[in-house]
């Protein structure tokens, strides 16, 4: 790596590490989710049962979305890291920068995305619908998703500045 690319690759680490965290906080929200569907269904509540199944459904679903996209990430760090303009017309990039217009920005912003997602499923963890239940999450659980939601902000910020500053030295030359 350059020096360029290696604040890059730092920055898309960082993500990789919270889409790891976010993808262990689904298991431990699931184990809790299940206690749920199994006390829904020893009080013999099944539309509660089901609806906690769809939940894990639907957390699983969206780790499945994450799993996927850091594995493209991963794939877009083998060096040299290309600053070339993607070729697909993202809208993400209004105003954000010209670090969304490439492909390993596009890359980190879908992440950054599907994290975000499945960090505030687990987060609000309320069964969407007409079943008004609530899923107990462990207090680790809890603060595990609070503590993932504030990162990745943090993460997509040094990742922009990163790839901005890639960018810019590159115009330069």
């Amino acid at each position: 790596y350059s020096s360029d690319e290696l604040e890059i690759a730092k920055a898309c680490l960082a993500v990789i590490k919270c889409s790891r965290g976010i993808l262990g906080l689904v298991l431990k929200a699931c184990e809790c989710a299940g206690e749920a569907a199994m006390t829904s269904k020893g009080e013999g509540c099944e539309e509660s049962f089901k609806a906690v199944l769809q939940w894990i459904s639907n957390i699983h679903e969206l780790a499945r979305v994450v799993g996927e996209n850091v594995t493209d990430l991963g794939m877009l760090l083998y060096p040299p890291i290309s600053l070339e303009l993607s070729s697909t017309d993202s809208d993400q990039s209004d105003g954000e920068g010209e670090w969304l217009k490439t492909e390993i920005g596009e890359q980190i912003s879908f992440q950054v995305n599907a994290i975000k997602k499945v960090g505030c499923y687990v987060h609000d963890h309320c069964i969407p619908g007409d079943v008004h239940i609530d899923i107990k999450m462990s207090d680790e659980v809890m603060e595990l998703a609070s503590k993932l939601l504030s990162a990745i902000d943090v993460r997509k910020a040094e990742a922009a500045k990163a790839i901005d500053d890639a960018c810019t030295a590159k115009d330069k030359i």
